[in-house]
């Protein structure tokens, strides 16, 4: 029988985030965005995150769109907030 250590398995996944990755996300049923996405180290068990691309929404002309998140894991578990700008 195979253990799974559950702290073990989310410090993986958040190592394993770092990087930039392609995003394709549907914007409810409206629209979507297309572009990439970005997770940084930016202190010890925070990751700053980045999503920059065109959105498009109905028959509109695509647009720029972005967001930014802090990625926080503390004690097994990972909390998503929104970024406060005037940390950057």
């Amino acid at each position: 029988m195979l253990a799974i250590n559950h702290k073990s398995t989310m410090i993986q996944l958040f190592e394993h985030l770092r990087g930039v990755w392609k995003l394709q996300q549907h914007l409810g049923t409206q629209g979507y965005m297309q572009g990439m996405a970005r997770f940084q180290t930016w202190d010890t068990g925070v990751l700053y995150y980045q999503e920059q691309g065109m959105a498009t929404f109905g028959n509109s002309k695509a647009m720029p769109a972005y967001r930014t998140y802090a990625y926080v894991y503390d004690q097994g578990t990972i909390a998503v907030h929104f970024w406060d700008q005037e940390q950057k």
